[in-house]
């Protein structure tokens, strides 16, 4: 992914809190010595709170109900405000800037949802990893590209 970045101006780099996402983008923050910022709500949605047998069958059903969640776990509609509240934080913060983020399948395709409703749990379940999506800030508003 680095070289993928490499003609790109960069200003700012955030992570999720979790390992993977933190290992995922540190080359593209270590090549532009830029430090990692870890933001907390960039961690992927809590399906649950405790071991969830057959989790999968849980997770499709928060996506054909946003509103649905296991006791003790993040229903789709709470996740998609949580990382939609980040980007537009980062967008304030950056304004005209490019800025790379770190997080997880679900809680992208969660916010790829709020702006392209065809993102489904098929969607999801297709996404490889690592997965690049380009978000652009057209006033208001956000525009996704592949």
């Amino acid at each position: 992914m680095s070289d993928l970045y490499a003609s790109i101006r960069v200003d700012a780099v955030y992570s999720s809190p979790y390992l993977r996402a933190r290992q995922t983008i540190e080359p593209i923050a270590r090549a532009r010595g830029l430090t990692i910022e870890t933001l907390g709500d960039l961690r992927e949605r809590t399906l649950s709170a405790a071991e969830l047998p057959n989790w999968r069958a849980h997770l499709k059903r928060s996506w054909e109900d946003f509103g649905y969640a296991v006791p003790g776990g993040e229903s789709g509609r709470d996740a998609q405000a949580r990382v939609l509240r980040v980007l537009d934080t980062i967008a304030s913060r950056h304004c005209g800037g490019t800025v790379i983020l770190a997080s997880h399948g679900n809680l992208i395709a969660l916010a790829l949802n709020a702006f392209m409703p065809n993102v489904d749990y098929a969607f999801w379940k297709s996404i490889p990893m690592p997965a690049v999506f380009t978000l652009t800030r057209d006033g208001s508003r956000w525009r996704v590209s592949k």
